[in-house]
């Protein structure tokens, strides 16, 4: 016998306590396995329509942290938003899919193969 469950309050607290157990049990499963929501967040990005760059741009993330791109554009409306990298040459701002980046710059025709490589082990 469980030490305290001699009395009705003791018993009460026990059953409180594993019901208790089982609704944290319910929701923590439950909420596990729901699909993960997209999160929002803050990015520089330009469009590769109309050029308009915005600094605090509000990018949907997925589940795996990588920007879910192209975007409208607040601007044009263009669905061609994408992240912003300055030009190392002519400094302005070059729209970048991360899935694929640029090879030139589309202001200058700078390599840009050297910026998006890895970085050497």
């Amino acid at each position: 016998m469980l030490p305290g469950t001699d009395t009705t309050t003791g018993k009460m607290a026990y059953g409180l306590g594993a019901a208790l157990l089982v609704t944290v049990c319910v929701w923590h499963t439950v909420r596990q396995s729901r699909t993960p929501e997209m999160r929002m967040v803050p990015h520089m990005v330009v469009c590769d329509a109309c050029g308009a760059l915005e600094l605090d741009r509000e990018v949907p993330v997925g589940a795996d942290g990588a920007p879910q791109l192209p975007i409208a554009c607040s601007k044009c409306g263009a669905k061609a938003v994408y992240l912003a990298v300055y030009c190392p040459a002519c400094g302005k701002p070059i729209p970048v899919d991360p899935a694929k980046p640029p090879a030139q710059c589309k202001h200058c025709g700078a390599d840009l193969k050297a910026l998006f490589a890895p970085p050497a082990r």
